[in-house]
This record gives C-alpha cells, sequence and structure tokens, in this order.
C-alpha cells in the first residue's frame, strides 16, 4: 500500500511539474495567464500523467519510458484537451440536430402506423396468402 502511495504521488508530482512547465512556456510566449488559469492546467496535468501511468503500466515494461510519457502528459494536457473538447462538442451539436429532428419523426413513423401500409386495411383486395406474395403485389402497387 505505502509502495502504491509513493508511486502515485511521485506519478502526481510528474504529471503536474509537465502542467507547470506548460504554464511557464505559455507566458513566456504571451499567453494569457493567471492563478486560476495555471493552477486548472496544473491539474488537467495531473489528471493526463494518472491516466497515462495507469495505461502504460498495463501495457509498457520500461520504467524509463513511463516516466518520459507522463511528463509528456503532463506537457501536453491542454492541447490534447482542445482537441478532445473541439470534438465531442461537435458530436453533442450533431446529436443535438438529430434529437431536434427526432419529433418529426417520430410523427411520420406514428402516422405511417395509423395510415396503414400495405399489411393495413388500406389495400383489402391486394392481400395474398404468403408473406412474399404480400411484398411482391405491394411494391408493385406502389411505383
Amino acid at each position: 500500500m505505502k509502495q502504491m502511495i509513493r508511486e502515485l504521488g511521485m506519478v502526481i508530482l510528474l504529471g503536474g511539474f509537465g502542467g507547470f512547465i506548460r504554464t511557464l512556456v505559455g507566458k513566456k510566449r504571451g499567453e494569457p495567464y493567471n492563478l486560476r488559469i495555471g493552477t486548472a492546467e496544473i491539474l488537467i496535468a495531473v489528471f493526463a500523467g494518472l491516466l497515462v501511468h495507469w495505461l502504460c503500466r498495463e501495457y509498457v515494461q520500461s520504467d524509463n519510458l513511463r516516466t518520459a510519457a507522463i511528463a509528456l502528459a503532463g506537457y501536453s494536457a491542454r492541447g490534447i484537451m482542445a482537441i478532445l473538447d473541439a470534438a465531442v462538442i461537435s458530436r453533442c451539436k450533431a446529436l443535438a440536430k438529430l434529437f431536434g429532428r427526432i419529433g418529426v419523426l417520430l410523427f411520420t413513423a406514428i402516422l405511417a402506423v395509423v395510415a396503414g401500409g400495405c399489411d393495413g386495411p388500406g389495400h383489402p383486395v391486394l392481400r395474398e396468402e404468403t408473406d412474399v406474395g404480400l411484398i411482391r403485389v405491394c411494391r408493385t402497387y406502389h411505383r
């Protein structure tokens, strides 16, 4: 248990350090900076470092490679989060459009069921004993 806490503590420090360095580099480039932005960036970097740690723990054997991946994940967390955010927002907009049209689709489906298709009372003359015959007659009738 102590080993796990020590290991996660180092991961948190390393990921946070990557986020801190990214904040300093952004400040040097003239990006807007205040304490809230810096704290949020460090927390995002810690989160990214933890995710990479758990992924690498499962699939990567080298501790050096895992350490480098955690530090790079902390450093690049803001850029990756921006890309993911843009991808998620575009998907959410597409879902919102779909759900906006669901009312129209639902109304059309209810109308089709109520009006009755080839199997309903609208075409009693075209009914045949087999399902295949019914489908063929209905398709030729509606063309």
